[in-house]
């Protein structure tokens, strides 16, 4: 919706800040109609939009995805990969030191 919308980088912004600045549970139906409404949605709209489960089988997918083919299993979660041809791809998976981000960057040059 928030991407329909063109906000969806906003709504991703105070999602993060809901979760990590201010400990609320973003999977709360009132949090999210309250971040949509902050980020300029109408608060009946995204209800409806979350009442009908109409996103659900969406990210369900892209969470099937992002296990099953990407190997991911938790955030955080960095997949770093080269464009060309040779391959090249690193998983960091956690809280990972900024050091062994680095290295894997620099690894992948």
């Amino acid at each position: 919706l928030a991407k329909k919308c063109g906000k969806d980088q906003m709504v991703k912004d105070l999602i993060f800040e809901a979760i990590y600045e201010k400990g609320e549970n973003a999977s709360d139906f009132d949090c999210l109609i309250s971040i949509g409404s902050r980020a300029g949605m109408e608060r009946d709209v995204v209800n409806d939009y979350l009442s009908r489960k109409e996103g659900e089988k969406e990210v369900l997918d892209k969470n099937n995805f992002a296990r099953s083919k990407m190997n991911v299993s938790g955030v955080p979660c960095y997949i770093l990969s080269r464009d060309d041809k040779t391959g090249g791809k690193r998983i960091l998976r956690g809280a990972v030191p900024s050091n062994d981000i680095t290295q894997a960057l620099e690894s992948l040059l």
